[in-house]
């Protein structure tokens, strides 16, 4: 019978066991729409190394074209320009909207005189999961033209390790044609965490690009791309510590303030502080925070107390970005800072009692003293009662030692 309880109690700590790991292997993290807004009109020109580019004709031959150098020469009505992205996740898949200018694609059958009109682009999310052996992005999401069928594809790549290899394709996403939208200017991305290995945390970025050939035949190739951006939502905290109940008129402190980062991207915090400039002075040591990601950044509150009519109001705040996060792409490396900000805001008072008097130095300084000597008083009283107590002890002996001399005479 009692072979049978602990084998009952050993499967079912078994079961809770694998019901654990599964629940953190496929821990969801469903979040609501989140906004990112890029900065307008920051596209760049991408030069080839070779000064020259291949281009795929629709008919199946390959031309090469000369590469643009001078981006004053790249001039067109709509570029790829990226206004923002929305994402929002139900935990299991992430859907993002990349607000961007449609790029139409001409649809000749051969590109050889085709001048100031697109004929190649796409759109790409590469993914990248954080490792101990990390080596940039894990996957890259890539939609793109294909001139062979006049279609939009989509497909997941892994990157190779290897800048001189291919990547592997997972294949097609979806053949659904919902993802693009020309007149209502937007291009959706649709990805589920089984197919990336279930990450809890990875940060994903966006880019498009297209090619056109200029009046002098030269291939414009330009991009736009964003910061990367947290899936989940990155999470921020401000607080302080060692904060007193009270202080004194003309009294300093410094208060230790700390700003944690749950982020994957590199952050920075700048502090501000509202306050009654009547009653402290603050300072701010240092003012800009940089923040490692998933660490913590500090800085410190230099107060010092002016007035003790009213307690001292303080209002800290903390509003955190992004700092530009290169990216390789194309043989350029193209930085674009994001312009996202998040805000975190702490309040406390601080008591402010008048200044010491006379009166309160001498009862303080009589007050140290006579503890002091009340000590003293008590060691030498206790020290007295030892001495006394050994006299006795040793005249009671001396008086048995005569008692039994007498004796014995």
């Amino acid at each position: 019978m009692r072979f049978y309880a602990i084998f009952i109690a050993l499967i079912i700590f078994i079961l809770m066991i694998f019901s654990f790991f599964l629940n953190s292997v496929n821990s969801d993290s469903p979040f609501a729409n989140q906004q990112y807004l890029d900065q307008r009109d920051d596209w760049q020109l991408i030069k080839s190394p070779t000064g020259t580019f291949k281009i795929l004709n629709p008919d199946g031959s390959i031309i090469t074209v000369p590469s643009e150098v001078n981006k004053e020469k790249c001039k067109m009505d709509e570029y790829p320009d990226i206004k923002g992205v929305s994402f929002n996740s139900d935990g299991k898949n992430v859907y993002a909207t990349l607000w961007v200018n449609p790029i139409l694609i001409n649809q000749s059958v051969s590109y050889n005189q085709v001048r100031n009109s697109w004929i190649s682009g796409g759109y790409q999310m590469p993914i990248d999961i954080p490792s101990v052996y990390d080596n940039g992005t894990d996957y890259v999401y890539r939609i793109e033209w294909n001139p062979r069928n006049h279609s939009w594809s989509q497909v997941l790549e892994e990157r190779n390790l290897d800048s001189g290899g291919k990547n592997r394709i997972y294949g097609l996403i979806n053949d659904s044609k919902d993802f693009y939208n020309s007149d209502r200017k937007y291009v959706t991305f649709l990805l589920n965490r089984s197919t990336v290995s279930l990450p809890d945390r990875y940060k994903i970025i966006f880019s498009t690009w297209g090619a056109f050939q200029n009046d002098e035949g030269h291939l414009c190739v330009i991009t736009d791309t964003t910061s990367f951006i947290d899936i989940p939502p990155p999470q921020f905290n401000l607080s302080i510590s060692d904060l007193p109940t009270y202080i004194r008129k003309g009294q300093k402190i410094d208060i230790p303030v700390h700003i944690t980062s749950d982020s994957g991207i590199n952050s920075q915090a700048i502090l501000n502080a509202a306050y009654n400039d009547q009653l402290i002075t603050l300072d701010i040591n240092p003012e800009k925070v940089n923040i490692p990601p998933y660490s913590v950044g500090d800085s410190l509150l230099e107060i010092k107390a002016l007035d003790s009519r009213y307690p001292a109001q303080v209002r800290l705040n903390a509003t955190f970005s992004y700092a530009s996060s290169p990216v390789l792409q194309g043989g350029s490396i193209i930085s674009t800072p994001s312009i996202n900000s998040i805000y975190k805001e702490i309040r406390f008072s601080l008591g402010i009692l008048p200044e010491l008097s006379l009166y309160d130095y001498v009862s303080n300084t009589l007050g140290t003293w006579g503890a002091a000597a009340s000590q003293a008083i008590a060691l030498i009283t206790a020290a007295g009662g030892a001495v006394t107590a050994i006299l006795v002890i040793t005249t009671r002996l001396r008086g048995r030692q005569g008692q039994n001399d007498n004796e014995e005479k």
